[in-house]
This record gives C-alpha cells, structure tokens and sequence, in this order.
C-alpha cells in the first residue's frame, strides 16, 4: 500500500509542477478583467476600493470604469 502512495503522490507532485512551469498570459487576463469586473463588483455589491486593497491597480480599476 505504501508504494502506491507514493506512485499516488510522485503524479499529484508532476501534475502541480506542470502546472507551474505553464506560461500564463497576464496581458489576457489583465483585458479579461477590466472587460468583466464592472458586471462582477456590480452584482455582488464589491466596491472599487476592496479591489485596491486586494492588490488591484488603480489604472485597471479605472479602465474598467470603476471608481
């Protein structure tokens, strides 16, 4: 049992690094954001400045029309 265990983990541990070694395109998600967020922080009452303090740029909240 304990060697399929570690089989178990050695692919959990290959999974997580794959995942980490991936390109992540910011450019998108950064325009996927500033698309989305006006309907998101509106339908779930988030004010703009909760995104400024969860690390949101002030540029990108305003770009996105939050204030």
């Amino acid at each position: 049992m304990r060697k399929l265990e570690l089989i178990a983990r050695r692919m959990q541990l290959n999974t997580e690094l794959a995942a980490k070694n991936s390109k992540v395109d910011l450019e998108t998600l950064r325009r996927n954001f500033i698309k989305y967020v006006p309907h998101y922080a509106g339908s779930k009452g988030i004010p703009a400045q909760a995104f400024r303090e969860a690390g949101v740029p002030a540029a990108d909240l305003r770009e996105a029309g939050l204030k």
